[in-house]
Parts: C-alpha cells; sequence; structure tokens
C-alpha cells in the first residue's frame, strides 16, 4: 500500500521541478513502457522516472545509450524495484584480458529480475499461466550525471519476450560486453533427468553460456557471471549438459560477450598487445541461437549399457568357443595314424 501511495504522489507531481538547498535540481516525470525517452542532464540536474505498475509475468530490459557521455564524467543510472536495486553507467567500462586495458561501450542494457520470481517458479501450472496469480512490478529509474555541460542519454523499458523457455524451440538473442542476456527454463513432468543445451553462433566473438539457479539477482555480467552456476566458453558451438536433480525449480541461461577472445582462444585478436592506449571504444554484438533439447536418460542409458555388455560377453562365449572346438578338432586330427 505504501508503494501505491508513493506512486500517486509521484504521478501528481508529474514533471514538476524541486529543488533543493544545494541547487541540484530533480525532476519527476512519468515514463510508458517501449517508448523511447531521451534526456538532457548535466549536474545541476537528475531525472527520476516513475514507471506504472506492470502485471506481465515477463521481466523486463532497460536498455540506454549516449553518444557524448564521457569515461571520467558518465551517466549513471539507478533501476529500483521492489525488492532489488541495480545501477550501472553509460558508457560502461569492461575491462579485457590484457592488463591495465579496458573498453567503452555506449549501447548498455540491464535485465530486471522479476519481483515475484519466486512466485511464478512455485506456480503449479507447467505452462506458465498466471491466471489467478497476481504479479505486480513497480520501476524507478533515477539518471544522473557530474558533467558539468549538457549531455543526453536515450533509455527504454521493454518487456522481455519469451522469457519463459520451452524444450525444442530455437531461441535467438543478441548481446554484447555491455548487453547481456537470460532466460529461465523449468524441467517439466515429461522431461527426462537431463537435457542438453544447444548453443549456435554465427560469428567468432567469444561468448560465456552460464547456467544459475533460478534466484535473484542474476550475474549477468563479465566481472561475476563466473561466480555463480556452471560456464561454459563458446565461440561459434557448444553444449552443455544440465541434470535435474541439480536444479529442480529450473534454472536461468545467461549469455553475455567477451571483450576479446582470450578465454576462447587464448588470443586477443580484437586488441592486438602492440596497442598502448588503455581505453578503447569498441562495439561487438552476437547473434547468438540456442535450444534446449532431452538427453538420454538413465533407464535409456542403463538398456544401451547392458545391450553393449550382453553383445561383448556374447563375443566373448562366441570366440572361446570356437577356440575350443578348433583345438579340439586339431588335437584329434593329430592323434589319428597316417
Amino acid at each position: 500500500m505504501k508503494n501505491v501511495h508513493f506512486y500517486a504522489i509521484l504521478v501528481l507531481l508529474g514533471s514538476i521541478a524541486v529543488s533543493d538547498l544545494s541547487g541540484l535540481v530533480i525532476i519527476n516525470e512519468t515514463a510508458q513502457f517501449e517508448t523511447e525517452k531521451t534526456i538532457q542532464l548535466s549536474a545541476r540536474n537528475e531525472f527520476v522516472l516513475t514507471y506504472p505498475p506492470s502485471s506481465a509475468s515477463n521481466p523486463y530490459t532497460v536498455r540506454a545509450w549516449s553518444s557524448d557521455a564521457t569515461r571520467d564524467l558518465p551517466i549513471l543510472l539507478v533501476a529500483r524495484q521492489a525488492r532489488q536495486v541495480s545501477s550501472w553507467t553509460v558508457p560502461q567500462v569492461i575491462e579485457t584480458s590484457h592488463s591495465n586495458k579496458s573498453m567503452l561501450f555506449y549501447n548498455t542494457s540491464k535485465t530486471l529480475c522479476h519481483d515475484d520470481m519466486q512466485s511464478i517458479i512455485n506456480y503449479e501450472e507447467s505452462s506458465f499461466s498466471v491466471g489467478p496469480l497476481v504479479l505486480t512490478q513497480t520501476f524507478i529509474v533515477a539518471i544522473s550525471t557530474s558533467s558539468p555541460t549538457n549531455v543526453s542519454v536515450t533509455i527504454i523499458l521493454e518487456e522481455e519476450r519469451d522469457f519463459f523457455m520451452k524444450r525444442d524451440i530455437d531461441y535467438t538473442v543478441m548481446v554484447s560486453p555491455s548487453q547481456s542476456r537470460y532466460k529461465y527454463f523449468a524441467f517439466d513432468e515429461n522431461c527426462t533427468d537431463t537435457v542438453v543445451i544447444e548453443v549456435d553462433s554465427t560469428d567468432d566473438v567469444c561468448l560465456t553460456i552460464s547456467v544459475q539457479d533460478s534466484a535473484c539477482p542474476v550475474m549477468d555480467t563479465n566481472k561475476d557471471i563466473k561466480y555463480e552456476g556452471t560456464y561454459q566458453t563458446v565461440n561459434k558451438k557448444g553444449a552443455i549438459t544440465i541434470a535435474k536433480r541439480r536444479y529442480p525449480a529450473g534454472f536461468f541461461l545467461v549469455v553475455v560477450a567477451k571483450p576479446d577472445d582470450y578465454e576462447c582462444s587464448q588470443e586477443s585478436s580484437i586488441i592486438p598487445m602492440i596497442r598502448s592506449a588503455s581505453v578503447m571504444e569498441n562495439t561487438i554484438v552476437s547473434t547468438v541461437t540456442f535450444n534446449i533439447r532431452e538427453s538420454i536418460s538413465t533407464h535409456d542409458y542403463i538398456l544401451a549399457s547392458m545391450g553393449t555388455l550382453t553383445v561383448v560377453a556374447a563375443f566373448g562365449l562366441l570366440f572361446t568357443g570356437i577356440v575350443f572346438v578348433f583345438n579340439r578338432l586339431g588335437t584329434i586330427s593329430r592323434l589319428k595314424p597316417e
């Protein structure tokens, strides 16, 4: 109820500018989903965007980009939800495999984990229908900078479509070092004990594929993706086998691009060693397609193993019998008088 009252107050304020004693002007504005909003700001003002409550079962992704923000005085974004807070900068600085080498990315995004994710996971409907389940997501995005001159940033809050994955369906996403993507998969009753995640990319960008427990927050940056769950680096094709017993409540499949190819090929083809600049601008984008398929079940594995052992045993018995017969006949022939 407090959140509803707070939202109502912000709506009444609309676009009223409020100045504090330090001279900073805080501008409160309402924003809409799926609509780009371009903002001009400086160290003298800060924008607070309030979005209407959403009952969608899919989470939302914040996308923000700027062409005139700088590394030394970046634009800071803080996305606040009912139970969590996320923050990042534009441009985003991504460290590479070289010491003292970094890359700047002016296009950024952040998928905000659903506030009611655990309720959705625990819901008994395998089709992820949220009929009687009441869901509410609230978003407030604060945008600020320390730049003395005006800089612009464009922001959009979009619903993450096809977030709940199903077996035997191809899903295609575009990722970069500053724009990771993740989706959720749950084992249904008819699924085998293990599944295989097949990953296919049309380019040579080094990727990190991570499988994480279905709990917020999600580790989806190059810095922290290795600290949760199971991960694998992929260049063009890859596969990961996941056991149901390890993730009984399902898992998040996280995909993020690396800033160079070192972890895939032990070579940094994007940043040659002879480059002396400590920070470089770059645009790395990879198109990734993945599919989750059933693997062989434990029962089928046992049957296949028993079948193989049976064939080997039969061959051994047959070979032993042939050797015995030939030895026996050979002995008889040697005993016959000439």
